[in-house]
C-alpha cells in the first residue's frame, strides 16, 4: 500500500505529493474533480527507493479543490496509460523518442514502411529505420559528364542498380527534348532490366542541347515499386552540340 505522508500547496495552486516510494516501480499523477475519473494524468516518473515526490504541473486546482491519485506501477509489468500499444515503460525509457501521454505517437509510422510504430516494437523491429527493401535507382547515365566528342548518332544509355519492369519505360515517362519539346526516340530494356536504351530516330541535331526525362513515380522495378529517378544533372559535350541530362523531369511530353 501506497502511503501518502506530506501534501503541499504553494501560493499559485500547484499540489505536490510525498511518500515512500520504491525503485522497482513507476508512479502516475492524475487529477479530477470527481471520484468517477482521473482523466487528466499531470506526472509519471520512475521510482526510487525512499522518499519521492509528485507534483501537479498542470494549471493546479480549479476552483479551489480537486482530487488527487497516485498509481504505483510495477516496472515489470508496466501498463500503457495512453492505450496507443506501447507501455508505458518503453516510452519513458525512449530519450523523448515517444511519450506515455501520447495517444497517437504509437499509431504512427515514423519510418514509412507500411508498420504503425507500436506493432514495430510488438515485432522486435526499429521504428526509425524502414524495414522496406531499398529503392532500385539510376545508376549511371552514358554520355557520362564531362565527357567530349559524342558522336550524333550515339544512343543515350542509362543503367540501374535493380531491374526495372520493361512495360513501364515508354515515350510518355521517358523520353528525349529540345527545348522543352520531345524528340523521336527508341526505348528497349536489356534482359536483365538494368540497363534502359534510347536511340534518337536520325541521331542528335548539332549544337543543340538535349534533355532526358523520367517522370517521378512512372517508372517501376520488377516488383512493381517506383524507381528513384532523382540525381544530379550530368553534362556531357559533344564537339558541336550540348548534352543536358535532367533525370526527375516534372514536364512530360503531350
Amino acid at each position: 500500500m501506497l502511503l501518502v505522508d506530506r501534501v503541499d500547496l504553494n501560493e499559485n495552486g500547484k499540489v505536490s505529493i510525498g511518500f515512500e516510494a520504491d525503485a522497482s516501480s513507476y508512479y502516475v499523477l492524475a487529477r479530477s474533480q470527481d471520484l468517477n475519473s482521473f482523466e487528466q494524468v499531470l506526472s509519471i516518473q520512475l521510482g526510487t527507493d525512499g522518499p519521492f515526490e509528485l507534483s501537479d504541473v498542470g494549471d493546479g486546482l480549479i476552483g479551489g479543490s480537486g482530487l488527487y491519485r497516485i498509481t504505483q506501477a510495477e516496472i515489470a509489468n508496466p501498463i500503457d496509460l495512453d492505450n496507443d500499444g506501447i507501455d508505458d515503460l518503453t516510452e519513458m525509457n525512449s530519450g523523448g523518442d515517444f511519450d506515455p501521454l501520447n495517444p497517437l505517437d504509437g499509431l504512427e509510422d515514423f519510418d514509412l514502411d507500411g508498420a504503425i510504430n507500436a506493432k514495430e516494437l510488438e515485432d522486435g523491429t526499429d521504428p526509425f529505420v524502414s524495414d522496406l527493401p531499398p529503392l532500385t535507382s539510376i545508376a549511371g547515365i552514358s554520355p557520362t559528364l564531362g565527357e567530349q566528342f559524342v558522336s550524333p548518332d550515339r544512343q543515350v544509355r542509362i543503367t540501374f542498380d535493380g531491374p526495372i519492369n520493361p512495360s513501364s519505360a515508354t515515350q510518355f515517362n521517358v523520353f528525349l527534348l529540345i527545348n522543352e519539346n520531345p524528340i523521336p526516340a527508341s526505348i528497349s530494356v536489356s534482359s536483365t532490366g538494368k540497363v534502359m536504351t534510347l536511340t534518337p530516330v536520325g541521331g542528335f541535331p548539332q549544337e543543340t542541347t538535349i534533355q532526358v526525362g523520367i517522370v517521378p513515380d512512372t517508372l517501376m522495378d520488377s516488383q512493381g515499386v517506383p524507381v528513384d529517378v532523382v540525381m544530379d544533372n550530368l553534362v556531357a559535350h559533344s564537339g558541336t552540340f550540348l548534352t543536358r541530362y535532367l533525370c526527375n523531369a516534372s514536364t512530360r511530353p503531350m
